[in-house]
């Protein structure tokens, strides 16, 4: 099943995206991601986010999703199995990785 990461605001009438937390129609979610990258270049508040986000990745308080690449968090000394909020893909904290093989859900040999 395709989960909709858009809804219609009943005050608005506009879509908004959920992954991207904004209104970004009619450009894609890629295309809206891209935008706001090269807009960030030159911003300091977002080089300050983006060093804030790649140190909580190097200690491993963060990691990016293997499927969709957003950064996740789990709750302090939570499981180690967690569901990415954007892709949904079931990931390992502890391995880093998918938690299911290519095959899907119960394939353990990936």
């Amino acid at each position: 099943a395709v989960v909709s990461t858009q809804f219609l605001c009943p005050c608005c009438s506009q879509k908004n995206c959920i992954a991207c937390a904004a209104i970004h129609s009619p450009a894609s979610c890629q295309q809206f991601q891209e935008q706001r990258a090269q807009e960030a270049v030159n911003d300091q508040k977002s080089r300050e986010a983006e060093d804030y986000i790649c140190s909580l990745i190097a200690s491993r308080e963060a990691m990016l999703c293997p499927g969709c690449t957003v950064v996740v968090q789990r709750a302090d000394r939570g499981c180690d199995w967690l569901v990415c909020p954007v892709c949904r893909r079931e990931i390992c904290w502890a391995t880093r990785g998918a938690r299911w093989g290519d095959k899907g859900k119960g394939d353990v040999t990936g």
